[in-house]
């Protein structure tokens, strides 16, 4: 896949969005490290392709959002979680330091206040289950980050 984008002049945009804070903790042949993903960067910068890098999502507590929002009906910001644990270590915020080229996108505050990240967002579920994003709450990001991906350097 790496090897087909290095090779597509008509893909000059590289956006990378993972759940890469996950990789911290599997078993070592699946450890994403910093090293890895600031070379994988530096692939697509030198194939001339412009590297935009979205910050992870916050975490949920691993239950899946949309029961534990079935039995907590009526509550208010109910399934919410510290900010501070919603937000560990993210291994591509150290490899932008390494690789200052890569444009860095960060949507937490979309789902964060300054104490607390919440699983319901304007009336929309954020999370489709324990740790993807829903479609609708997507989409309804779009207005925002559409506009980043495409600004000029």
């Amino acid at each position: 896949m790496r090897e087909e984008l290095v090779a597509r002049s008509d893909i000059t945009d590289v956006v990378y969005l993972n759940y890469t804070s996950s990789y911290l903790s599997r078993e070592p042949r699946y450890v994403l490290t910093v090293d890895d993903i600031a070379a994988n960067w530096r692939l697509m910068l030198d194939a001339g392709k412009r590297v935009t890098v979205i910050k992870d999502w916050p975490r949920t507590d691993g239950d899946s959002i949309p029961v534990c929002l079935a039995s907590h009906v009526g509550e208010t910001g109910p399934c919410s979680t510290e900010r501070a644990v919603s937000m560990p270590e993210d291994p591509q915020d150290a490899a932008v330091d390494l690789v200052p080229e890569v444009r860095r996108i960060d949507l937490t505050d979309a789902y964060c206040d300054d104490v607390r990240c919440y699983s319901v967002v304007g009336g929309v579920v954020v999370y489709a289950d324990h740790n993807h994003i829903s479609g609708r709450y997507s989409r309804s990001l779009m207005p925002y980050l559409g506009p980043l991906i495409l600004a000029a350097d």
